[in-house]
């Protein structure tokens, strides 16, 4: 009886080892046949398990619970050798990667500008990262190093059925040695915010919100094409309220095809504010805007939306800035995404009453 006894605990444990090894197997399937192989896998696992339970006498319960633990420790072998031999890869994405990042966001409805790709490269190609696994895909990760002090991450994407595998982890990692000692800025999905403090120990500043509306604005005699401000100029203006030097970045943002980009002179010359409306995949976006005063602001945004009348429009906002969102509210304009911007280091002191419109979730 006691021999039975042990026997039968000796057939359970196996059993389970078996179960745990080749869940484990079902990491490295494919992810389109990952469900159904799991389903075979718990099946057959049942049948066995209950005949090593009930088999009529201790042999052939021992000879079960030897088989099943034998075949799983094969398999939990071969899995561990395999991942260890082929697991994840990280690597620089190039130029023409660059339509994956912005594909994926579109994805995950995000409804990137259409030449958002060509703009955020440019300032850092070493920034872009890919995760590969088996050599397919699995995460995509951008840092863009503004300049020595100051970093801003994006287009931080898992792919769904590589989530909980310890992918998205170690690109984070690879993205953060990139950025090394900058402070490093990122928007992230309110549902992410916990986890991002927790493992990452960001540093919540705010929450900026999404505004979807229809453009009926009407073109604005006090403003003028950015083209006419000397580059210097507006960099210098922009870089008052980003936490970094960006100057090759505006450079490329405001002279992009089915872009319009406006500023407001100010009776000495000086730069008032400027703002920003570029095609989307879905409509148009505004950002930036950056504006001394509200009518200033609200200026530049009937000016840049009197571009592309009744077409629908999207307009990102820092919640701080209750001026901001009184413009969107005055407009009647839905409420429709939103993500709450973090820190690594320390929150920059921004003037966040100048800062109307948001450039750019993805890349700040």
């Amino acid at each position: 009886m006691k021999k039975s006894r042990m026997v039968g605990v000796t057939a359970l444990a196996s059993g389970w080892v078996f179960v745990w090894k080749m869940v484990a197997l079902c990491r490295i399937i494919p992810g389109y046949m990952w469900a159904y192989f799991r389903r075979m896998i718990w099946l057959v696992t049942l049948i066995l398990f209950r005949y090593a339970l009930c088999a009529s006498s201790a042999d052939n319960a021992g000879y079960a619970g030897i088989w099943l633990g034998g075949f799983g420790l094969f398999f939990g072998q071969y899995d561990m050798t395999r991942r260890e031999r082929m697991g994840v890869q990280i690597r620089n994405a190039t130029k023409d990667d660059v339509s994956i990042f912005i594909d994926w966001a579109r994805q995950e409805g995000w409804n990137p500008g259409i030449h958002d790709g060509e703009c955020h490269y440019a300032v850092d190609p070493a920034g872009w990262f890919l995760a590969e696994e088996d050599g397919e895909i699995t995460g995509t990760l951008v840092v863009t190093n503004y300049d020595s002090s100051f970093s801003f991450g994006g287009f931080y994407i898992i792919r769904e059925d590589a989530r909980g595998r310890g992918v998205g982890w170690k690109l984070w990692n690879h993205g953060m040695c990139h950025a090394g000692e900058r402070n490093f800025g990122g928007d992230g999905v309110f549902e992410m915010q916990n986890k991002y403090a927790g493992n990452a120990g960001l540093i919540y500043a705010y929450r900026n919100i999404r505004w979807q509306g229809i453009a009926e604005g009407c073109e604005q005699q006090d403003l003028v094409p950015v083209q006419d401000i000397p580059l210097d100029a507006l960099s210098a203006y922009d870089s008052l309220h980003f936490p970094g030097e960006r100057r090759k970045f505006v450079e490329k943002w405001i002279s992009r095809d089915e872009t319009q980009a406006l500023a407001f002179l100010q009776p000495d010359e000086s730069i008032g504010g400027y703002g920003v409306i570029r095609r989307c995949f879905e409509g148009y976006k505004i950002g930036p805007i950056f504006a001394d005063t509200p009518d200033i602001a609200n200026c530049l945004l009937d000016g840049l939306t009197g571009s592309i009348p009744g077409e629908v429009f999207y307009f990102d906002t820092p919640e701080p800035n209750a001026a901001a969102v009184t413009m969107a509210c005055e407009r009647n304009m839905d409420e429709v995404f939103g993500t709450a911007r973090m820190y690594s280091r320390y929150v920059p002191e921004l003037p966040l009453q100048e800062i109307f419109g948001v450039t750019s979730f993805e890349l700040g």
